[in-house]
């Protein structure tokens, strides 16, 4: 009798687990898996039984691609369960406008100040259509606008996350963008103490050049 109970909790156990997938995992079944009802119910799982947010995130890409629709109404509907920074993280990834991409992530941002992918969220969309952007596109004079209120919070992130090598890397491009050369380089050199990737040998050089300090950026 013993045996058979405890066969059954390793049942349980397996069933309740079984779509907490990685995300191999879940592109093997997404492939195997034929038509729209049978991809979308799978999507739906993964996405409810994920423990990694990085497994979210590549399943949203997934179904997004295959059906915005669906995906967007599914999220949406996360978010009317309960509005936590995660949700409202996942839902802003799947917005088409920045202003609605960067709204998303400040109410985030709003609920939990730690959460390292809502000034991701933020961050990006800036570093796609501001930083990378041009005057003239659509949302450029939009975001121009906003920057400066958001600047703090691409701050704080360093403040609150200190060990953070990403954040001090979002920190690091709105300097670059404003042009700030000398706050740049002391954020590289807590970058290169960090083991960041983006404080390399080049951006010391373009700040030095930013500054007009040639010689340093020769050496």
């Amino acid at each position: 009798m013993r045996t058979t109970i405890l066969g059954l909790i390793v049942l349980v156990f397996t069933l309740s687990s079984a779509f907490a997938m990685d995300r191999d995992e879940f592109m093997q079944q997404w492939d195997a898996a034929e038509g729209k009802a049978a991809k979308v119910s799978l999507a739906q799982e993964a996405v409810r039984e994920a423990a990694d947010i990085d497994v979210i995130r590549a399943v949203q890409d997934k179904w997004e691609e295959y059906d915005a629709d669906s995906a967007l109404e599914f999220f949406q509907s996360l978010v009317d369960e309960s509005a936590s920074a995660q949700n409202l993280y996942l839902m802003g990834r799947l917005q088409e406008s920045p202003m609605d991409q960067i709204d998303y992530a400040r109410r985030a941002l709003t609920i939990d100040p730690e959460f390292i992918y809502g000034y991701r969220l933020l961050c990006v969309t800036y570093q796609q259509n501001l930083y990378r952007g041009e005057e003239g596109d659509e949302y450029f004079a939009a975001l121009e606008a906003t920057f400066a209120r958001d600047f703090p919070v691409i701050h704080q992130a360093t403040e609150i996350l200190p060990d953070n090598a990403e954040a001090w890397g979002y920190y690091n491009n709105a300097l670059g963008y404003q042009k700030d050369f000398t706050g740049q380089l002391k954020v590289l050199e807590i970058g290169k103490e960090l083991g960041a990737r983006w404080a390399r040998v080049q951006a010391f050089t373009n700040a030095y050049v930013g500054l007009g300090d040639y010689q340093q950026a020769l050496d």
